[in-house]
């Protein structure tokens, strides 16, 4: 059985592909779902040393996500590998205040249910497993990633917010350096806590994003049960890695800058 540094499961999504390209000359081994169906096949002939697990669902059957998540981490139990499993902020409520990550998880949609069950599910089989929970990532959100510019956006409002709804988010290519630098440091060894939140610092509203983006756009009617605002604390992973704070101008420029991103 060969033994690899990093292994990336789930590795056939916009993630996965952003990770190929920017981590060319790494030694790591990218695993889609052809080289491992992870729910009907056995595990490839390879022992690595860390496991990123980018494997998920984001639309349709939701209940895959616990099953994907424990099916990996048994994996890496099994080869004594570090595990860091990409959750997301949905697991979070939203509301006025930044979610730290010992913030009660209270997911409203059943995406969110399903990640934080996945969690569960990874660390009932390897307790000291890192749960990375996303922002949004810029240019692959519903927002950036759907413009047209045959189409007027219609954008939420929300009350006592100017430019609608208020996010957290993170470029693709800090997002690339970010994750790097953290496999990085569980292949040396380096203590990682079991829930990191993973954004840059600061919040932007989806209208300076769309501004920034140049796109047609103007508020829609007022709909019921629109978040109002989602930000991440990021002071932890802040102490592990430097980021830079987000800006709409910042973000965009990210996003055009990633040639077939997303």
């Amino acid at each position: 059985m060969a033994e690899i540094a990093i292994a990336v499961t789930g590795a056939g999504g916009r993630i996965g592909r952003l990770l190929a390209q920017e981590w060319k000359g790494k030694s790591v081994t990218f695993l889609t779902r052809k080289d491992w169906d992870i729910l009907s096949s056995q595990p490839p002939p390879i022992r690595p040393r860390v496991v990123l697990d980018l494997a998920g669902v984001v639309r349709g059957d939701f209940g895959t996500n616990p099953l994907l998540a424990a099916r990996v981490a048994s994996w890496a139990r099994d080869h004594g590998a570090r595990l860091l499993y990409l959750s997301s902020a949905a697991v979070y409520p939203g509301g006025p205040e930044p979610m730290q990550e010992d913030t009660n998880p209270a997911p409203v949609s059943d995406y969110g249910k399903s990640k934080l069950m996945a969690e569960t599910a990874l660390h009932a089989a390897l307790p000291d497993a890192t749960c990375l929970r996303l922002s949004n990532l810029a240019g692959a959100d519903a927002l950036l990633g759907g413009l047209s510019h045959n189409k007027q956006v219609l954008l939420d409002p929300v009350s006592g917010e100017t430019g609608g709804p208020i996010r957290s988010y993170i470029g693709p290519s800090t997002l690339a350096r970010v994750l790097g630098h953290l496999v990085l440091l569980a292949q040396q060894g380096a203590p990682l806590p079991v829930c990191l939140n993973i954004s840059q610092p600061g919040t932007v509203s989806m209208a300076d994003l769309l501004t920034a983006a140049g796109a047609d756009w103007r508020f829609g009617p007022r709909r019921e049960g629109v978040l109002a605002r989602m930000e991440l604390s990021t002071e932890r992973l802040a102490s592990i890695v430097d980021l830079p704070q987000a800006s709409a101008e910042g973000l965009w420029q990210e996003v055009c800058s990633m040639e077939g991103w997303p």
